[in-house]
């Protein structure tokens, strides 16, 4: 009787096999959301980063010409 429980517990026809079964399903489905989660978060922290960097460029273009200048730009309400 061991031996045939055993049998049809490896084919999925007891109660217990198609719990475990079921349980491991939504194991995969809650794995599956989670790495699809860390994904789109990857790709929004990258997209934030590539902005920065984007930005730090232009600053330092920015600063590149002012020094270029000789830092004298023209100043509102200055003498002249």
């Amino acid at each position: 009787a061991k031996e045939r429980y055993q049998k049809m517990h490896a084919e999925g026809k007891t109660d217990e096999a198609r719990a475990d079964l079921e349980r491991l399903k939504l194991v995969r489905e809650q794995r599956a959301e989670a790495a699809a989660q860390k994904q789109a978060e990857k790709a929004e922290r990258d997209e934030i980063d590539k902005e920065k960097k984007a930005q730090m460029e232009r600053m330092d273009r920015q600063q590149a010409l002012k020094a270029a200048r000789g830092g004298k730009g023209a100043k509102k309400g200055g003498k002249s």
